[in-house]
């Protein structure tokens, strides 16, 4: 079984390279020593940003224009919520 994994990867990797990419781009580089909590919570806190930053544009951009539409279905979920249906 191993053999034929390693067959398929040497078979693909002949066709598209993407052994040799991920080691040029993203495998090989140095790693800094001064890894701690504060690098983790600063990837975090970007990985957080670049997400509210894409959802806020999706949500602008499908946004409800009506007020009225908006307060039905605002109504509609906290009835939902509570149990009770129209």
């Amino acid at each position: 079984m191993e053999k034929a994994l390693t067959g398929l990867i040497a078979w693909v990797d002949a066709r598209l390279p993407i052994t040799r990419a991920w080691d040029t781009h993203m495998g090989s580089y140095y790693a800094p020593k001064n890894f701690n909590l504060w690098y983790f919570f600063g990837v975090f806190s970007l990985l957080v940003l670049v997400n509210q930053l894409l959802t806020g544009i999706w949500l602008t951009m499908s946004c409800l224009r009506s007020h009225q539409i908006v307060c039905g279905f605002v109504n509609g979920c906290c009835l939902k919520v509570i149990g009770r249906r129209r």
